[in-house]
């Protein structure tokens, strides 16, 4: 099993950069693209994007846009390292408030073998009503209705 995985580290990092150096090579025209990988979601927020964004053949740095990857080993981090992440937030109301604890879970289980582990979160139902403004306000006070970003955000 070494020995496979030496080899295909070796083989697979020299052809996904020629394949990446020549996309750019081949590209004539800015042309769509789909976003892809670990890091679309945080791609398509921060820059308020769907999931294809037009590109253009001066846009792609093959040395910093391309990370080869052949999967056998994992590159996202150390899973004892986000256990004691996840840990010191749990514990801590002011980091609660900044970080989202469910996706640094999620991160971190990922990191320790987990599969589909959205399979798992409780779906919950949102019990949605039209009130008039002043019903809303009343309730607000009594602590009895919830904005709906923060429920959104909790079932997230």
């Amino acid at each position: 099993e070494k020995a496979a995985r030496i080899a295909g580290m070796q083989s697979i990092h020299d052809l996904g950069y020629m394949v990446g150096s020549q996309t750019q090579q081949f590209m004539t025209k800015e042309q769509y693209v789909k976003i892809a990988g670990r890091y679309e979601e945080e791609l398509r927020q921060t820059f308020q994007v769907d999931s294809r964004v037009l590109v253009s053949p001066y846009d792609l740095l093959i040395d910093y846009d391309v990370e080869v990857q052949d999967g056998s080993l994992p590159t996202s981090g150390d899973p004892q390292l986000w256990s004691q992440i996840f840990q010191m937030t749990a514990a801590d109301p002011e980091l609660r408030e900044v970080f989202d604890i469910v996706n640094i879970f999620k991160h971190t289980a990922r990191l320790m073998g987990g599969k589909n582990i959205d399979q798992f979160v409780k779906k919950r139902d949102i019990n949605a009503q039209v009130l008039q403004d002043a019903e809303v306000e009343e309730a607000a006070r009594r602590g009895d209705v919830v904005p709906l970003r923060e429920m959104t955000d909790a079932l997230s």
